[in-house]
């Protein structure tokens, strides 16, 4: 990428932050602007880095926490059906809400889907999809679900 497109993103990603201040307190930055449903119910800590092509639904609730990097295509889905209505022929939504913690870094094309809680200090592979809470801190996930692929010597 040109320097000129370079600054021209992060001039683009400052003019969104200015207008979504609440969402997006502190030292945030963008490299392109991410598709938000719902922002009222999307809350976020210092210093998120956003890459393109980035998806939040947070019809459930999605809370960030600080120093995370969304990766290119990262999606993060809170919302689903709730499966007993669904095969009774019924479609109503049932969501949980997603919950990311501190020093997290999510990698290209992973999906998060509803009812997540990832802990501190994880790295999640690209490509996963993650289905059930992450728990143990200075781990590495990947793989579809994800699961834990490596633990970090601290």
């Amino acid at each position: 990428m040109s320097k000129i497109g370079y600054y021209y993103r992060l001039t683009i990603g400052r003019i969104f932050q200015f207008f979504h201040r609440k969402q997006f307190p502190g030292q945030s930055t963008f490299y392109s602007i991410p598709r938000i449903n719902r922002p009222d119910r999307l809350i976020c800590g210092e210093g998120l880095k956003v890459n393109g092509n980035v998806f939040i639904n947070a019809d459930g609730g999605v809370k960030i926490g600080n120093r995370v990097t969304l990766s290119y295509g990262a999606t993060i889905l809170a919302a689903s059906y709730d499966k007993e209505a669904f095969f009774r022929g019924e479609r109503c939504h049932k969501n949980y809400g997603i919950e990311i913690g501190n020093d997290v870094w999510i990698g290209a094309n992973v999906t998060i889907l509803d009812g997540v809680h990832i802990c501190d200090h994880v790295i999640i592979g690209a490509g996963a999809v993650v289905t059930n809470d992450i728990s143990i801190p200075y781990s590495i996930y990947a793989g579809v679900p994800a699961k834990q692929i490596k633990k970090q010597k601290i």
